[in-house]
């Protein structure tokens, strides 16, 4: 049975909450996914990219410290044969606030966490596309368009979601965002190595961030490839876990799935919400979850996946 999250505070008033924290403890793995921490009055793009704020984070860790049992990724394999409430952090992109802000606040609850990164927007700092769809969007005074312009890119083939970004500047009379747009927005490759000696893991998140079940073969493997590529050449270290980007069911496919192997991954996470009990954890599959920003929806989450999730 699955319960509406809205209905998270309603348990926590009535003092459900604590009947849940006492029930026996589920076995299998939570995954909360993030994007940007810091303040939406400062994002450059789409705001729906930010997770949460400074404050907010810390909140969060803190419930995770008492509600939940907050794993390292390196003791992922061995949390399997322990009964508790496993949960998993994990961070998208390598926008600049991972080394600057998330850092320093999983530091002060000595928390550790993985974090997905999209090489190619730190060799060549730009807007991504969500972001520059949104940019187009606001220049354009249409503002709200940019939801229904970025679902349906969602759904090109690389060569045609190239072409869709090119065909809505020139429609719009805006043009397309010049590089400096995405100055300052991602990390450098000091930064990532900075996280990597803090304790961190890296994984792999592409190289130019594709819908990957949306290209042929030949380009998911350039583009994972290529990804790894650069992480084991900055860091030392060869990425074993990838994060699918969108990570909706449709963004990638049994293709997917079999480059991702081919090339030496061992765990690939989606997105599209859910747990994973370990009786059925998919290794090219891990679900991930948004993590709500409201403290008691949070809780729900973490006590109860199996109604909340």
């Amino acid at each position: 049975m699955r319960v509406p999250l809205r209905l998270a505070p309603v348990f926590d008033r009535c003092g459900l909450r604590a009947l849940l924290a006492g029930r026996r403890r589920w076995r299998g793995l939570v995954v909360l996914a993030h994007h940007r921490v810091g303040d939406a009055r400062t994002v450059v793009g789409h705001p729906g990219q930010l997770s949460v704020d400074e404050e907010t984070l810390d909140r969060q860790l803190q419930i995770l410290r008492r509600d939940a049992d907050l794993i390292e990724p390196a003791a992922l394999h061995e949390a399997r044969s322990h009964r508790g409430r496993a949960v998993l952090l994990t961070f998208d992109d390598g926008y600049a606030d991972a080394r600057a802000t998330a850092l320093p606040i999983l530091q002060a609850h000595g928390a550790a966490a993985v974090f997905f990164i999209a090489t190619g927007f730190i060799d060549r700092p730009r807007l991504p596309w969500w972001d520059e769809l949104t940019w187009i969007a606001e220049r354009a005074h249409r503002p709200a368009a940019a939801g229904d312009w970025t679902a349906h890119y969602k759904q090109l083939g690389s060569g045609a979601a190239e072409r869709y970004l090119d065909e809505l500047a020139r429609r719009t009379g805006v043009g397309r965002a010049p590089a400096s747009a995405g100055a300052g927005q991602w990390c450098d490759w000091d930064d990532v190595r900075t996280l990597r000696d803090a304790g961190m893991t890296i994984g792999a998140h592409t190289h130019d961030h594709p819908v990957l079940a949306r290209a042929p073969a030949e380009r998911q493997r350039h583009e994972l490839c290529l990804g790894m590529d650069r992480i084991e050449a900055e860091t030392g270290a060869r990425p074993r876990w990838l994060a699918y980007p969108v990570g909706q069911r449709a963004s990638f496919s049994e293709t997917t799935r079999r480059v991702a192997q081919e090339a030496g991954i061992e765990l690939a996470f989606s997105s599209y919400g859910g747990w994973n009990p370990w009786s059925e954890l998919d290794r090219y599959d891990v679900r991930r979850m948004w993590v709500p920003a409201d403290p008691a929806r949070l809780r729900a989450r973490v006590l109860a996946p199996r109604l909340f999730a």
